[in-house]
């Protein structure tokens, strides 16, 4: 993996109980900027419909000073997870620019956007969401309980043991007893 992308852009993923690195799509984006990239342009190859099984196909093309790189991405119900789905052309965007910025960037790793992430792929929660949870934890005590009971549900110890998809359960629960609380007291929008 390169040195040059943040730590907080790498994940470490277990698959079959063998841990690899992946990196990020945001990752790779903050490399690109750094390594001068002028633009990245997506066209869509193929629109998802159910003649073609929903299949989504988009070529991205990022330009730099050393050079023009494109690549494809596909996505389809088979290969993102359930709550993607809906989303499925997006998806295919995300990919088709995360290959084309790896190959621009000399990166040899697939993104993790680039995978299906279901069954037994661990993908932990990001910074962002951790950080996220905490300042709702701050926001109210009784988040803290709330919490304390999700935590509790997953068998984990901590919030950093969550995966990606747990913290945000947790963050729609808090988001939720936010809400719950703003009625109470009159603050509903």
């Amino acid at each position: 993996m390169s040195e040059n992308i943040p730590k907080e852009h790498v994940v470490l993923l277990k698959h079959s109980g063998v841990e690899k690195e992946f990196v990020t799509y945001p990752g790779l984006l903050s490399l690109a900027h750094k390594k001068g990239l002028r633009r990245i342009d997506v066209s869509v190859v193929q629109l998802p419909d159910k003649e073609n099984s929903f299949l989504a196909v988009v070529e991205a093309t990022a330009e730099f000073e050393h050079g023009i790189f494109a690549d494809v991405g596909d996505a389809s119900p088979d290969s993102v997870d359930p709550h993607l789905q809906p989303h499925i052309l997006r998806m295919a965007s995300t990919r088709a620019k995360a290959r084309a910025l790896r190959d621009a960037l000399n990166i040899g790793v697939a993104s993790v956007e680039e995978l299906k992430t279901e069954g037994d792929v661990f993908v932990p929660a990001t910074e962002k969401q951790l950080g996220y949870i905490r300042d709702l934890a701050d926001l109210h005590y009784s988040n803290i309980q709330v919490i304390k009971d999700f935590l509790d549900e997953k068998n984990k110890n901590s919030i950093e043991e969550l995966g990606k998809d747990e913290a945000s359960g947790l963050i729609s629960r808090l988001d939720k007893s936010k809400s719950k609380k703003d009625d109470a007291h009159g603050f509903a929008s």
